[in-house]
């Protein structure tokens, strides 16, 4: 089981009793408390789960990579070049069908982004 989350907060709480034991849960974000940043979610409301399921946790922050930009952006670009590697892109219209959209994520059914 691996849980790659962007989200935090509360979605996090519901997820973790979920996970398998031994499962790995990457930190990405946390959105869910971004509009509450003088009151953040407390992990001990998740200690349990944690502790039962034995779950590792691992904070990742982009930044700590920030001395490889350059040189990534210069490799991705030759790749991007040479047809080795390409966006992929599914356009979809109508508001409405937001939702379908969705799910469609969710289900793996697009690979790449997403534009309605």
């Amino acid at each position: 089981d691996i849980f790659w989350d962007a989200v935090g907060g509360s979605f996090a709480a519901k997820v973790f009793p979920h996970m398998a034991n031994f499962g790995r849960v990457i930190m990405v974000g946390n959105l869910g408390n971004y509009s509450n940043l003088q009151e953040p979610a407390s992990i001990p409301m998740l200690d349990l789960a944690i502790t039962l399921k034995e779950l590792t946790i691992f904070g990742f922050n982009v930044h700590r990579y920030y001395h490889l930009w350059e040189s990534a952006r210069e490799c991705l670009t030759r790749l991007a070049k040479e047809d080795k590697i390409q966006a992929h892109e599914h356009v979809v219209e109508g508001f409405e069908c937001i939702p379908d959209v969705f799910v469609d994520q969710i289900e793996g059914a697009t690979q790449g982004k997403v534009i309605v």
